[in-house]
């Protein structure tokens, strides 16, 4: 299943990212297929909780548009809100030009 469909599988989720300017709510589609997976950072070990699968561009269940560039797109030590809860974002890859691989970990690690 592509991304759009897995997004209305899983009932539309939504990220809430703010780009400097103004908060980006951008449906996902969320994996858990690298949960437990530990990366450094800083020097530090932290544990992957979640992937968030974002597209570059598309349109919300509010009808609301957005649209990734290389220049504007969530990046490491940034923050999000998925499911009313805050996660620190570990790392951000594009995953084959289609969307969007976003690893989060605990607010507080």
């Amino acid at each position: 299943a592509d991304c759009a469909e897995a997004e209305a599988d899983l009932g539309l989720p939504v990220m809430v990212w703010n780009n400097g300017t103004r908060n980006v709510s951008a449906t996902v589609a969320a994996t858990l297929t690298k949960r437990g997976a530990v990366l450094v950072i800083g020097g530090k070990e932290v544990e992957i909780t979640l992937t968030l699968r974002v597209r570059w561009t598309g349109t919300n269940a509010a009808g609301v548009a957005w649209e990734f560039t290389e220049a504007v797109k969530p990046k490491a030590g940034e923050r999000l809100t998925y499911k009313g809860k805050p996660y620190r974002i570990a790392q951000v890859s594009d995953a084959h030009g289609a969307f969007l691989e976003i690893d989060v970990i605990d607010v507080n690690k």
